[in-house]
């Protein structure tokens, strides 16, 4: 197998940086697009790659960044010199796929975050006390079956002076 030349990836990360938007598009038919990064690769440098070498080495180049990220947040043992030598690159995510319409519409913080907070930023013991429960309980509180029925299909109103039910539902009288 051959070694990969620094040429080679720039090459590399230079095309599926600038294809991202295509590479999201194709759906499950990457293998044409690695194809096609493998051409240009061997046409610009000369040693035969093929689009499985092109998918690997890319794939590789996150996972080097990832255990990069993980080695300076303190969770990972050893870094990685290839992490290393793209980590200012690699930051910018420029991988993943692009927001739409949706994830445009939504405020960042909801994009790709939970608004729940840790458990441990609520209390700064080791244990919870009630307060803390509750308030874990009220934010991830969920509708029950009944009261999503009831919001799509909601009961007519009670008249208490005839006693009897009336037509107006939610104020909309008639």
């Amino acid at each position: 197998m051959a070694e990969w030349t620094d040429a080679q990836i720039r090459i590399l990360i230079d095309e599926r940086r600038n294809r991202n938007d295509e590479f999201h598009d194709l759906g499950r038919d990457w293998k044409s697009f690695w194809n096609s990064i493998a051409v240009k690769i061997n046409r610009e440098t000369g040693p035969t790659f093929n689009d499985y070498q092109c998918k690997e080495k890319f794939s590789n180049l996150v996972r080097d960044y990832n255990a990069m990220c993980n080695f300076m947040s303190g969770k990972g043992k050893a870094r990685s010199r290839t992490g290393a030598r793209y980590f200012d690159e690699f930051c910018t995510h420029f991988w993943e796929r692009p927001e739409d319409e949706f994830d445009r519409s939504l405020p960042v913080r909801q994009r790709h975050f939970s608004t729940i907070p840790p458990v441990s930023s609520l209390t700064t013991n080791d244990e919870m006390d009630i307060s803390d429960t509750e308030q874990l309980v009220g934010q991830r509180r969920t509708s029950t079956h009944e009261e999503l029925f009831l919001s799509l299909h909601p009961p007519p109103s009670y008249d208490i002076a005839t006693a009897q039910e009336s037509s107006n539902v939610r104020g909309n009288m008639q």
